[in-house]
């Protein structure tokens, strides 16, 4: 059964579309059919919800006369607080400073004495008092609450050992102490005697022991060079590969089986 225009109680969709623009312009209605309880509430703005309740419920209207009243009060309280132990704070915290500034001037002097004591050449450091006099060490133990007479005895004690510094006197020495204790034909012999022939090939030619001396010590100054560059000596002349090309080439790929 066809129902008259004049008939229906309201408009097709595709009617009000041609009212209000057409295609493309027009935008459907979505609350124009909700069932509320006042159809003037279908076009009111929708509240925001926060944790399932209406955040509009909870908004007080002289929300913003409090919030100033409060901001007042602590700007009061902040400034009361100031007043009380500002003057104290800044003193304990004055003091700490200076004890901290003191204990970082000590860790950076005590820093730049161990760089200062560090060998740059790897060679080992002495001990501190080490080449220290007899008679030093006499007040030493003398002011440390040792008998004098005691005092005088180990300085006399220390007096008596005779170190001798000559490098090829004590090779010499070695050299001769193997040559007498060692058997023939043993390893320590042929060392004293290759330790013998050494010593006495760097004589020939030199005034004296100063001199051989000197040489010796400027010989080990030049070896350290060569040894910090890990070279044998001067005639070291192999250039090593740090890198070999089979440990780190990439994978092999089907027809390179020539490289890896």
């Amino acid at each position: 059964m066809a129902v008259d225009a004049d008939e229906r109680e309201e408009k097709l969709e595709r009617e009000r579309m041609e009212e209000l623009g057409g295609a493309g312009v027009y935008s459907t209605d979505l609350w124009r059919r909700a069932l509320l309880e006042d159809d003037s509430w279908k076009y009111d703005v929708v509240p925001e919800i926060m944790d399932g309740k209406n955040v509009i419920d909870f908004v007080d209207p002289d929300i913003d006369r409090k919030l100033a009243e409060l901001e007042r009060e602590e700007a009061l309280l902040v400034a009361e607080a100031k007043l009380n132990d500002d003057e104290q704070v800044l003193e304990k915290f004055a003091e700490t400073q200076g004890v901290l500034d003191e204990l970082h001037s000590r860790i950076r002097q005590r820093r730049l004495e161990r760089r200062l004591e560090k060998s740059k050449n790897h060679v080992a450091v002495g001990r501190k008092g080490r080449n220290k006099k007899a008679a030093e060490v006499e007040e030493t133990l003398t002011k440390g609450g040792v008998d004098p007479v005691k005092a005088a005895k180990i300085r006399g004690r220390s007096a008596s050992v005779k170190r001798s510094s000559s490098l090829l006197g004590k090779r010499k020495r070695d050299a001769t102490a193997g040559s007498e204790g060692a058997p023939e034909g043993t390893r320590a012999a042929s060392a004293a005697r290759a330790s013998s022939a050494r010593a006495q090939s760097r004589l020939r030619g030199v005034a004296n022991e100063e001199a051989a001396s000197k040489i010796e010590k400027l010989r080990r100054k030049r070896m350290r060079v060569h040894e910090r560059h890990g070279k044998k000596g001067e005639a070291d002349k192999h250039i090593p590969d740090w890198k070999p090309k089979h440990l780190y080439s990439g994978k092999r790929g089907i027809g390179k089986t020539d490289r890896r």
